[in-house]
């Protein structure tokens, strides 16, 4: 006797689990993926450009810093 004389894959494991399942194993196998490539560096997520100089919020004149409550620059430059 074999476990398919039970129905047992034909009552627990129905076609829409098994897609379930499929989906679910694609999805855990690219965040893996993802999260390997993020913690090896290949893949920033805030986009900070090491090559430019760091500004303070305070003192930028960018104006989507600007934008988030920082209107006045503190640059003292032109003094």
């Amino acid at each position: 006797m074999s476990i398919y004389d039970h129905g047992f894959l034909n009552n627990i494991l129905t076609l829409p689990l098994w897609i379930l399942l499929s989906i679910g194993a694609i999805v855990l196998i690219v965040f893996l993926i993802l999260l390997i490539e993020i913690l090896e560096g290949n893949i920033k997520i805030t986009g900070y450009d090491d090559d430019k100089k760091k500004n303070k919020l305070m003192g930028t004149t960018d104006p989507v810093s600007m934008s988030i409550g920082c209107p006045i620059s503190m640059n003292h430059d032109d003094d």
